[in-house]
């Protein structure tokens, strides 16, 4: 058996051993904690753990935390206040609602990929070949959100978000004959001040796990040129899912297609589109494509194991192109990905784990939530 199942069999074992598991009744519990022990491909061992509160101050408020750390160096600490929460305020036509998020991730052993020619080739040869260095890569974000309802399946969003982004500490392969983008452009750093507009169409019958519905949403977002941010970009986001129960209860086929476009007078690395891990196409190292647009398509087929256990089989597709520096690996075709998962489901969260096989590469993921 593949180590990789292995380790993914054990992780749940875990989960059972540890987790503060609510009563199974109709009601959410107000508190869960869940102890993280875990394995991914991208990060390593890791441990830490996630608390959720809710309605704690009977305003259908939740605090969610996360605190994390792995082997390969990974530190993630994640905070959302949210009044009313997600799941609350579902299908209902609410006056208004407030979300706060301060995220802060660094990779102390981050892969950047990138493509050139290699010195004991050219100029005898035109042929690019991969490369990738390790890193620092940082990474923070604080955004406020701010919803309305105008119909229960109907809602708009308005967003303000800082972001700060910084990659350091490069091991240079020392074959690379070209001036990588890092090198030759002030791009080691980034900040971000933008503005968001969020308008959705959701007929969902849940937030954390749904079984029906669809999700239409159009998203744009802008980041003027100021003092505080390095550079503008212009963001458009569409995307469509699709949740439907088949052929028996609880076996639900889920379908996601996103369209994605980033446009700016100075790329930055960091405002790129970018394709790998487990948020996107699972099998593929977390990063390694970016973009100027993508488009990317998710299918799930879910389905119930026993108690609080669920599984999962589906693949990832995507596609882009990248015009403003050829360096990147850009030149991708359409990647793809075969995924199978497993699923523990918590009254106020989901613990996803995934297993993706991709042409060249193979992926363990943990997270939290369904994918999409």
């Amino acid at each position: 058996m593949n180590k990789n199942f292995i380790k993914l069999i054990c992780f749940f074992f875990l989960i059972i051993a540890h987790s503060l598991v609510a009563q199974q009744d109709s009601t959410r519990a107000k508190f869960e904690a869940l102890p993280i022990l875990s394995y991914d491909s991208d990060v390593g061992f890791g441990y830490g753990a996630k608390i959720f509160f809710f309605d704690q101050l009977n305003t259908e408020e939740s605090f969610d935390l996360i605190l994390f750390r792995s082997t390969k160096g990974e530190q993630w600490y994640k905070f959302v206040f949210s009044i009313p929460d997600f799941e609350a305020r579902q299908g209902t036509k609410y006056p208004i609602a407030l979300d706060l998020v301060v995220e802060y991730d660094k990779f102390s052993k981050y892969k950047y990929y990138y493509f050139g020619y290699p010195l004991s080739g050219f100029p005898n040869t035109n042929k690019k070949i991969e490369y990738e260095d390790l890193c620092v890569y940082e990474k923070g974000n604080i955004g406020l959100f701010l919803s309305k309802a105008f119909l229960k399946d109907f809602t708009t969003t308005l967003a303000l978000q800082l972001r700060s982004f910084s990659l350091y500490n490069f091991t240079y392969d020392p074959d690379f004959q070209e001036i990588p983008y890092y090198k030759s452009v002030k791009a080691a750093s980034a900040n971000f001040i933008s503005a968001l507009i969020n308008i959705k169409w959701d007929t969902r019958n849940s937030f954390i796990n749904p079984k029906s519905g669809i999700v239409a949403k159009l998203e744009i977002e802008y980041s003027p040129n100021l003092d505080f941010s390095d550079n503008s970009f212009f963001r458009n986001l569409f995307s469509f899912s699709y949740y439907k129960e088949i052929f028996s209860k609880d076996l639900i086929f889920a379908f996601r297609g996103t369209s994605e476009s980033v446009t700016s007078k100075e790329s930055s690395y960091f405002s790129f589109i970018h394709i790998g891990g487990n948020n996107t196409v699972r099998g593929i190292p977390m990063d390694k494509y970016c973009f100027d647009s993508a488009l990317l398509f998710n299918s799930e087929l879910r389905f119930p194991i026993w108690w609080r256990f669920g599984g999962i089989i589906g693949f990832d597709l995507a596609t882009g192109r990248n015009e403003s520096f050829g360096y990147l690996n850009s030149d991708a075709g359409w990647l793809f990905g075969a995924v199978a998962g497993l699923r523990f489901f918590m009254d106020n969260f989901i613990v996803r784990a995934d297993f993706g096989i991709s042409e060249n590469s193979t992926g363990l993921y943990l997270n939290f939530g369904h994918m999409f």
